[in-house]
């Protein structure tokens, strides 16, 4: 009877610890999350075109974290490491984001201003053939 008991906690005992090591292989959501987020960042050309700062220094945050992982399992730092992943994403979002708009403006004021000047060119000529109608 202490032999079956025995043997009953003995496998009890290995199952617990392969169940516990199969857990520790698996990374932190927010590491799974924060590498699909970079590669989609990666993938938009407007984010590396325009944003290529934050957008490297993302890829940065999200090698620090894997290494976090890899060589410590440090769920702690990971979770902290994927947070600055993607804020890092959102401000190469938020940065390209900043960069169309100023196109768009400057771009916008151009038009204006070319419009204003064919504007000013059309009411000079009204003015002279005003003036000439005026003299005949």
């Amino acid at each position: 009877m202490i032999k079956r008991h025995s043997r009953k906690s003995i496998m009890v005992g290995l199952s617990a610890c392969a169940m516990l090591a199969a857990c520790s292989t698996v990374p932190p959501a927010a590491l799974e999350q924060a590498r699909l987020n970079y590669r989609q960042a990666e993938r938009d050309p407007q984010l590396s075109s325009q944003a290529s700062v934050p957008l490297y220094e993302a890829s940065q945050a999200l090698s620090r974290a894997e290494r976090a992982w890899d060589q410590d399992h440090d769920v702690d730092e990971v979770q902290h490491l994927a947070y600055v992943t993607d804020r890092k994403i959102e401000i190469a979002r938020a940065e390209a984001q900043r960069k169309t708009a100023e196109a768009q403006a400057r771009d916008l004021r151009q038009q204006a201003q070319q419009l204003a000047e064919v504007r000013a060119r059309e009411a000079e000529q009204a003015k002279r053939v005003a003036e000439d109608r005026e003299v005949q």
